[in-house]
């Protein structure tokens, strides 16, 4: 049976390509972000709709996963000097599932692929250009 894809589906898709600058934002506390709270609520409400659930481990996954964990983990790790160390577990905590809530989410097909990629790419070609416009500005407004 084809999974179709709903404009909820399409919504869904849109946010997760939008995560990124989603959790620039300070969401219900310090320490969560935005695009998190948001992410968690909203992938509740989609399991909740679909009321079937499943995940599976990929071949193709790994090395993704373990580029993940090779990055990360020396980030985390570095930054004991400068915070607690329950705050460093709890941001790898949640990092770590906000990275298995995309594949789940990936695996039971609510997020389109195809419109994924499509508005991956306008994002990041709007996101480029903001960033050089800004640059510019900063530079053309007489500050060095």
């Amino acid at each position: 049976m084809e999974h179709r894809i709903t404009n909820s589906d399409r919504y869904y898709t849109l946010f997760i390509v939008l995560l990124p600058i989603f959790s620039m934002y300070r969401g219900v506390s310090e320490d969560i972000d935005f695009g998190i709270t948001a992410l968690l609520i909203l992938f509740i409400i989609k399991c909740f709709i679909t009321k079937k659930i499943y995940f599976r481990l990929y071949k193709e996954w790994r090395p993704y996963i373990y580029y993940v964990l090779i990055t990360t983990i020396p980030v985390y790790l570095t930054s004991l000097q400068y915070k607690s160390l329950i705050y460093v577990i709890g941001r790898l905590l949640q990092d770590v599932a906000c990275l298995l809530i995309v594949f789940i989410s990936f695996d039971n097909k609510f997020v389109d692929g195809n419109f994924f990629i499509e508005s991956y790419q306008v994002v990041g070609l709007f996101v480029s250009w903001l960033g050089i416009l800004q640059f510019i500005l900063y530079y053309l407004t007489g500050h060095k």
